[in-house]
């Protein structure tokens, strides 16, 4: 139990904004053990002590060294940024029935922010079936667990799989869409497996036949999503050439090095890494988009605590913007911006419209880039 608290907290730790899928679910069942196991609870205090102790092992070690670096207020500063940036609309009183309701509709009123007009395809519909599935599922033994009657391990397996499976959509609670979704809750595909072999044993092999007929069209229908057309991917359409290895590999960028990319994306980049690269390092980088990649892709220093523009963190390091100002003033600035911010004093060298269909950074508008006007070209 030990380790296993360890891993948990070590996953915890690697994302923990999703604590509250991988973490409830073990609390929900230690308690279960404590509080309804009357015979086992001693082993079961035995057990969740040391389960404790290994989660908390490594957390404590994270928060040791935050405290140790002076960087706890940072920790809790940047974290609280990105609750408000990506919660889009979501509150602990309305985050569940926005979950239901994404669930029932298959996602289509959730904000993506990526393809809004995107209608939501089968896979989103199959996870819909996959929840009120463990749902059930999970009721059917409820009464067994809490009357104390015998279960067998693995119908006790199965409690434990639908649970985390029914945890796993609060991954998606704030954005509804298929990557959190297969992240969280694609546990619930070997539940619907399982009950349907369980249930055929009760038929005939004719039933069993009819009831196998429909998981197995979905393959066949994912699979022709897959290898005949271009929409099997969770944003962005796949590509051909990276599928079969056989996209660009770039050595000139340090960033895509060991990477294959596509022809497209490798020349979106390059084209912007070549402007840059005109600069000395007594330039420095600022970005004011969410684009990551063309604000990394340079070795040219950098004053921005995040490599994606926010512009809360402005409000909470009020040192870091009047930096910027400084050296935007001094003209010794590199503006990577969405659009042409007109700062006085800078020139746009670079403007390229986004293309959505193939570089996944996608934006409104196309990306800009400002040198000071009495550089030379």
């Amino acid at each position: 139990m030990f380790l296993s608290g360890l891993f948990l907290g070590l996953s915890s730790l690697c994302r923990y904004t999703s604590i509250q899928v991988v973490l409830l679910p073990f609390l929900f069942f230690l308690g279960y053990e404590i509080f309804f196991q009357i015979n086992a609870k001693r082993i079961a205090l035995s057990r969740t002590i040391f389960f404790s102790l290994g989660f908390l092992f490594p957390t404590l070690l994270f928060f040791f060294f935050l405290f140790y670096n002076n960087l706890l207020d940072d920790f809790w500063i940047q974290n609280k940024i990105l609750v408000e940036d990506s919660r889009y609309g979501t509150t602990i009183s309305n985050f569940i029935p926005k979950l239901l309701k994404n669930i029932i509709t298959f996602g289509k009123p959730s904000l993506i922010i990526w393809y809004p007009e995107k209608e939501p395809d089968s896979r989103m519909i199959f996870f819909t079936i996959i929840f009120f599935w463990n749902l059930a599922t999970l009721f059917y033994f409820w009464p067994k667990l809490f009357l104390k009657k015998n279960i067998t391990q693995d119908e006790a397996l199965v409690m434990v799989y639908s649970l985390v499976t029914l945890f796993g959509y609060l991954n998606a609670i704030h954005l509804y869409d298929f990557f959190r979704l297969v992240n969280g809750s694609s546990l619930g595909i070997g539940v619907i497996i399982y009950t349907v072999i369980q249930a055929s044993q009760r038929f005939g092999h004719k039933i069993k036949i009819i009831l196998l007929l429909p998981l197995i069209s979905l393959c066949f229908i994912w699979a022709n999503s897959l290898i005949f057309s271009q929409t099997s991917s969770v944003y962005d359409p796949w590509r051909l050439d990276i599928f079969m290895g056989k996209g660009v590999s770039p050595t000139e960028i340090s960033v895509f090095q060991g990477k294959i990319v596509s022809q497209k994306y490798y020349e979106f980049y390059r084209e912007i890494f070549q402007k840059i690269s005109n600069f000395d390092r007594s330039y420095y980088i600022i970005n004011y988009t969410h684009d990551i990649v063309a604000m990394v892709i340079n070795d040219l220093p950098k004053v921005q605590i995040s490599s994606l523009y926010l512009p809360q963190i402005e409000q909470a390091y009020p040192e870091e913007a009047k930096k910027i100002q400084q050296i935007i003033h001094a003209k010794k600035a590199i503006i990577v911006s969405d659009k042409d911010i007109h700062i006085p004093g800078y020139k746009v060298i670079l403007s390229k419209v986004w293309d959505s269909g193939d570089v996944v950074e996608t934006s409104d508008g196309s990306i800009n880039i400002s040198v000071p006007e009495e550089v030379k070209f």
